[in-house]
């Protein structure tokens, strides 16, 4: 017994060795062609072993195949390949095959490349399809078990080209695969890249595979940013592959899943997205179904439906339900080389789907009511390579209307944009340039009238004879973060140019600007109120004139509480400049303005410029630092060399030359209130004026004194009362203080000095009450017994009344000098007046003077002797002769006629 056993071992171990040394003894090479034969009958590939091949059997029977070389070479079907392995190797379970079961118990492909291109030629293929499925069914009892416990492919190249289109390259640096048997059910996990997409899967087919029926199959798909899964089944027994599960998308965040998709910078909300649904197509057809799209913590899920056909080229996608209302419906196109989604769109909430659900615009924006709350037009989008293009003819956003809007976005490192609309309620505005922080995009608008495009957004604002007038804005605008910079600006609005640039910083709760601006011909009245300014702007900037339209003499100032946000909105940094500032009637020529804005403080450091010919600085600070605080101003102004006249007739909104000469003047004024009716009531202030040179026009005290001195006496009334009216007379140089309280300034003795008289001012300028009540005395002073005359200026300041008092003077005139006319008569013409001269009771009348009193005439006594018929009652009176008016002589006549010219 023993040495049957002893024999047993020793047979045994001879078979070991036997199987350890003989198969070094084989050339397997000479089975290279054998291999290469039977595959290219089984397949009609080409399998060329270039390299060395061994097999053993112990421990385990294995092969070892390099650099091995596969063509599909002349073989029919939808795709030729061609590749080649380093080296391979397959090894399998000895004591299964003893059973007839074949275990593979791994196999190893290291360092494939395969180039695969598509043919598109499937009859041969559909064929042999035929004949395997024949086979399959007549052999299935007989085809061994083959069971594959892994397949391990490491730096795979695979690179395939379709019939159209660009190459795609995938690249495999690790894949694992396992199978109960050859047909399955299999399982597997591993590494894929394509492109910029790094992907890990796994899955699992749930059963062996049957052409006959679906096979159940599980696959998880973990991109960089998302992860995609799906569950369901693959039915291979049509003429194409189908499949029907339940797909879902999930994305942590939507940026890195938009840079995944080469789409960075985006403006959207950075959010969780999750994508699920019901999937059933093919490759000729494709629909998601009840789909659900949520994005962050939205409630309210949006239901989504989506189809494709690719072989028609068509598909559509819907949104049946937005935030806050509306839909998406839209039909896809899919071309050559881009994809086309074409349809209508309604927002129904603007706000909660842009700000609360996406997040691209800030909450605080729809504080603005004329910013729209919802949207409903056409809409086509188009993606082809890294461009994305979205066109609309007719759009609605709320109240506004959008025709012929184009954007073109184009993605990468530095994104693009290049984007126009024709006709937005009458603008026209364009955008194009790169969304990075050195180059920037150009943005241009324009509107045929500055009025309608500024009504736009506000309903109330008055059209003039300025905004009227052709509206433009041309800047290149750069964004880095909260960061904004427009440069190259250059704008009109109506006659106003605009030039230079700024920056704003909105990283902090209150933004903050820069600005550095070149203006034209700056009417801030036009621009603060919508009314042209009355200051002509075709003078150089130095002409006072107005229009000599009648004012209404109605104060401009009004109750209403005036808007003080904007000193807490924004913090602001001014330096500008201009060729001419005017406002009202006030005009400044090359102004130059610096001005800060911080924490509710608006600081003037300085405003200059040249003011009538001469020049004027102001500086102060207006302040309101909380919502509701009356708003508290203080001012400093200084002019000097001003021409009077224009100055005059600035400040008076008239049109008549009253003065000439020059003047200055300096005043620190202070005042606070809600409005600005209150801030001029609450107006003071203290200052000088100083004048040299002037000469006051409508008055001319000269001639006066000149037409009492002339013994003629020729036309003395008219002379008299002409001199308040016409002429001109020269005053001396004055220095006087000026004081301002409650809004009104005093008149007190501002003393005017000729030659020849005083002009004494007394009274008041109220700008609160929008009134003047002064009193212009004239003091003679050569001839010094002339009584004073009084001239009076009263009513609103734009349009007061003049009223001279020259009655007095004439009167004293006429009871001076009547004994000295009267004498000047008789010397002329009295011996040919006769005995009864008249001229002395003519001249009284004329001169107002008292009348001389007629002698008594004596009364008839009666006759002593009677007519016939006086006893007689009954008699008949005795009629009188008619006593003739005597005619008034010539002489008579001409004195009149002197007298009456001189009275008039």
């Amino acid at each position: 017994m023993s040495k049957l056993f002893l024999s047993l071992i020793s047979i045994f171990i001879l078979i070991i060795a036997a199987l350890l040394v003989i198969p070094s003894f084989i050339d397997w090479s000479d089975y290279k062609i054998q291999i290469k034969d039977q595959v290219a009958k089984a397949t009609g590939y080409q399998v060329d072993i270039n390299g060395p091949l061994r097999m053993a059997i112990l421990p385990y029977p294995h092969a070892n195949l390099n650099n091995v070389a596969v063509d599909s070479a002349d073989a029919k079907g939808p795709v030729a390949f061609k590749g080649q392995v380093e080296n391979a190797s397959v090894s399998l379970s000895l004591i299964p095959l003893l059973s007839g079961n074949i275990v593979v118990n791994d196999v190893t492909l290291n360092k494939p490349v395969l180039d695969i291109r598509e043919q598109g030629d499937t009859s041969e293929a559909n064929e042999t399809n035929g004949v395997a499925n024949e086979n399959e069914t007549s052999t299935s009892s007989s085809t061994p078990m083959v069971q594959i416990d892994n397949v391990s492919v490491t730096d795979a190249q695979i690179t395939y080209k379709p019939l159209a289109g660009d190459a795609m390259a995938v690249t495999i640096p690790n894949l694992n695969m396992s199978a109960d048997t050859i047909m399955g059910p299999y399982a597997f996990d591993g590494r894929i890249i394509y492109n910029d997409f790094d992907l890990n899967i796994d899955g699992e087919t749930k059963a062996a595979y049957d052409k006959s029926v679906a096979l159940p199959v599980a696959i998880n798909i973990n991109g960089q940013a998302y992860k995609v899964n799906y569950s369901g089944i693959v039915d291979m027994s049509g003429d194409a592959p189908s499949v029907q599960g339940e797909l879902g998308i999930n994305a942590g965040s939507i940026k890195d899943l938009a840079a995944q998709f080469g789409v960075k910078n985006i403006t959207i909300k950075d959010q969780s997205l999750n994508l699920t649904g019901l999937i059933n197509g093919n490759a000729k057809a494709f629909k998601l179904e009840n789909g659900s799209l949520n994005l962050g913590n939205a409630k309210n899920a949006m239901p989504i439906v989506f189809s494709l056909q690719p072989e028609a080229k068509k598909g559509l996608f819907k949104i049946q339900s937005l935030p806050g209302g509306g839909m998406v419906d839209m039909d896809i196109a899919i071309g050559d080389n881009q994809t086309s989604l074409k349809g209508q769109m309604q927002i129904d909430n603007v706000k909660m789907l842009t700000s609360d659900v996406l997040g691209v615009v800030e909450a605080k924006t729809f504080d603005n009511p004329q910013i729209p709350n919802r949207a409903r037009g056409d809409i086509a989008i188009t993606m082809a390579g890294n461009k994305i293009s979205m066109t609309s003819s007719s759009m609605e956003l709320a109240q506004y209307n959008i025709k012929g809007a184009n954007i073109i976005y184009t993605t990468g490192d530095t994104p693009m944009v290049n984007a126009s609309i024709a006709n937005f309620e009458g603008a026209k505005l364009s955008a194009s340039g790169t969304l990075d922080a050195s180059q920037g995009v150009e943005i241009s608008v324009s509107h045929p009238n500055a009025a309608q495009f500024i009504q736009v957004f506000q309903k109330d604002f008055e059209e003039t004879a300025i905004t009227s007038k052709p509206f433009s804005f041309n800047g290149i605008v750069l964004q880095d973060g909260d960061k904004i910079a427009v440069k190259n600006m250059t704008s009109k609005i109506g006659t106003i140019n605009i030039d230079g640039g700024l920056s704003i910083d909105q990283s902090a709760s209150v933004p903050s600007i820069v600005a550095t601006i070149q203006f034209g011909n700056l009417d801030t009245q036009a621009l603060l109120t919508g009314k042209t300014s009355k200051g002509t702007s075709n003078q150089s900037g130095v002409s006072g004139s107005v229009s000599s339209q009648k004012s209404s003499g109605a104060s401009p100032w009004t109750r209403d509480a005036i808007d003080t946000s904007f000193l807490r909105a924004i913090n602001l940094d001014l330096d500008a400049k201009a060729n001419q500032l005017t406002h009202g009637t006030w005009v400044i020529s090359n102004p130059e303005i610096d001005i800060n804005i911080q924490n509710g403080v608006m600081d003037v450091n300085t405003i200059k410029g040249g003011l009538f010919e001469g020049n004027i600085e102001m500086s102060g600070r207006a302040e309101a630092k909380t919502e509701g605080q009356p708003l508290s101003v203080s001012s400093s102004i200084e002019a000097t060399n001003v021409n009077l006249n224009k100055f005059v007739k600035a400040a008076m909104s008239q049109s008549k030359d009253r003065v000439v000469g020059t003047g200055g003047f300096n005043i620190d004024l202070s005042t606070n209130g809600l409005s600005s009716s209150a801030l001029i009531y609450a107006l003071k202030g203290d200052g000088q004026i100083t004048t040299s040179n002037v000469i006051v026009r409508g008055i001319d005290l000269a001639k006066v004194t000149e037409a009492i001195s002339d013994e003629s006496l020729s036309d003395l009334a008219t002379v008299v009362r002409g001199a308040f009216r016409s002429g001109q007379t020269e005053f001396q140089p004055i220095n006087h203080d000026l004081t301002i309280r409650e809004g009104t300034m005093a008149v007190d003795n501002f003393t005017l000095v000729s030659d020849t008289a005083n002009l004494i001012s007394n009274g008041e300028v109220s700008f609160s009450r929008w009134n003047m009540n002064v009193t212009n005395t004239v003091d003679f002073t050569n001839p010094d017994d002339l009584p004073s005359v009084e001239m009076t200026l009263k009513g609103p300041l734009n349009a007061p009344q003049q009223n001279v008092a020259n009655d007095v003077l004439v009167s004293f005139i006429k009871n001076k000098y009547g004994a000295k006319i009267q004498n000047k008569v008789n010397e002329l013409i009295g011996d040919k007046l006769g005995e009864n001269n008249p001229a002395g009771a003519i001249i009284n009348n004329l001169l107002g003077l008292p009348q001389q009193k007629k002698a008594a005439e004596p009364t008839p006594s009666p006759s002593s002797t009677s007519t016939p018929d006086a006893a007689n009652d009954n008699a008949a009176p005795v009629e009188q002769p008619t006593t003739e008016q005597p005619q008034p002589k010539l002489e008579e006549q001409l004195i009149r006629g002197l007298f009456d010219k001189l009275g008039s």
